[in-house]
């Protein structure tokens, strides 16, 4: 992947010296009379913010100018891992600050890479999904993420690990969350295939297609809308305040129609989770991929009408 636009995550690279206790960059000045001038900015860890599938991330500060940053490191050891996806993907979605976590550079070492973020401080979104969200609070919140997998579509990228974990807050006041958290992303070309193969991403949040329920038996084929299954589980999880399924099993369950969509859960809130919100969320939980709304389609659904 990284062979594809190698230039572009060059861009990001940043010029590092690590310390036991620091980390040192030397950044050059834009717009300085000299043009050999360098600012040098030294980074201090000050915290662990949390695991990913695939390295630690730390919390970061520059004392000079208490600035804060997250830190993700990766073990370029670890055996099947393409960590170059998460660097790719996030230098094509830089453009988009508002959306997804800002891409702040990455630097590395023999044996681990390091992809520096900005620091939000209020955290992943299972911190604030633990009791239900008023409706309008989470009618923002599809509005957004999918703003953010329409984005990510478009550039021909796949999430495939959406989950409250994974979706990052600005402001819960108002509300403003981000999509973070790229390292099994999939690119592909707009010249290529767009169906993905291998399984990943975490089971209770995945769809049929992914986990091997093919409703296709031909073939283990698969496509962004893995990314709309996900979210209409992480949309049922903060309107109802527990998840849609507690295990893989349940998923075959739902699959095979032996467990059906819990409407009554959405029904018994207060208020209620109308008709059109339900309908929704049922299109987008369908176990055939081709049936479920596009990013695009379902920004264009009635219950999110009316959304700034």
């Amino acid at each position: 992947m990284a062979k594809v636009y190698p230039d572009l995550i060059e861009r990001y690279k940043l010029e590092a010296e690590l310390f036991p206790d620091h980390v040192s960059h030397a950044r050059y000045m834009e717009n300085a009379k000299n043009g050999d001038a360098r600012v040098k900015e030294d980074w201090n860890n000050c915290g662990e913010l949390g695991k990913g599938s695939f390295g630690v991330v730390h919390k970061q500060i520059q004392k000079t100018t208490g600035h804060y940053r997250a830190v993700k490191t990766i073990d370029k050891r670890l055996p099947n891992l393409d960590y170059s996806r998460e660097l790719l993907a996030m230098a094509i979605l830089a453009k988009h600050p508002s959306q997804f976590v800002e891409f702040l550079g990455w630097f590395e070492e023999p044996e681990t890479l390091y992809i520096a973020m900005e620091y939000l401080e209020e955290g992943d979104l299972r911190n604030h999904s633990r009791t239900p969200l008023p409706q309008e609070t989470v009618r923002t919140i599809s509005k957004q993420l999918l703003q953010g997998l329409k984005v990510m579509h478009q550039e021909g990228i796949a999430h495939r690990d959406l989950k409250p974990e994974n979706i990052f807050v600005v402001s819960m006041s108002p509300v403003w969350v981000k999509l973070g958290d790229f390292g099994i992303s999939k690119w592909i070309p707009a010249e290529a295939t767009t169906t993905f193969h291998t399984q990943v991403s975490t089971p209770i949040y995945s769809a049929p297609e992914v986990l091997g329920l093919d409703s296709h038996s031909e073939t283990s084929d698969y496509t962004n809308s893995v990314d709309i299954w996900s979210l209409g589980c992480v949309i049922y999880e903060l309107l109802v305040g527990k998840r849609l399924f507690v295990s893989e099993s349940q998923v075959f369950r739902y699959y095979l129609g032996g467990w059906h969509f819990p409407e009554g859960e959405l029904k018994g809130l207060s208020p209620p989770t109308n008709n059109v919100g339900i309908s929704l969320l049922k299109s987008m939980l369908t176990i055939q991929p081709e049936n479920r709304p596009t990013a695009a389609g379902a920004l264009g659904h009635a219950w999110l009408m009316g959304l700034k």
